[in-house]
């Protein structure tokens, strides 16, 4: 069996009401060494049936590698764009342009009110999953 602090390492719980999350600009974590993106989305941005909703709020969790080679896209405006080969990502995380062969991938996470728990595989996770595959 595994030690608690090797179990422990493998969550990271995010909870959006204690960070300053600005609509339109996402913030940086870590979970288990790679960046996950948080990005609270403001009212221009598309609505997108893998948005995490918690109450009036709609939000994008997503790993931030590029799904071409594994580089880190960075916010440029409205979406991210990875320097590496020029692929571009929407607020959503769907790919727009260049090699990337799939959006950004989605991180297992669950729901506990205001909290997102990286690591674990929620009801939330499961509908956004589905939604991205469609």
């Amino acid at each position: 069996d595994p030690l608690p602090s090797v179990l422990a390492a493998g969550f990271t719980t995010i909870d959006l009401a204690a960070i300053d999350l600005v609509p339109g600009k996402p913030q940086t974590f870590t979970w288990r060494g790679k960046p996950i993106f948080v990005l609270l989305k403001n009212k221009e941005m598309e609505q997108f049936d893998g948005d995490l909703v918690i109450g009036d709020n709609r939000y994008t969790v997503t790993v931030g590698l590029c799904t071409h080679l594994g580089c880190i896209p960075a916010w440029k405006g409205d979406k991210w764009k990875c320097a590496c080969h020029g692929g571009e990502f929407n607020a959503s995380g769907k790919q727009t342009f260049g090699p990337p062969p799939r959006p950004l991938d989605l991180p297992p996470f669950s729901v506990k009110g205001s909290e997102i728990v990286l690591g674990e595989e929620g009801p939330e996770y499961k509908k956004i999953a589905a939604a991205m595959m469609a």
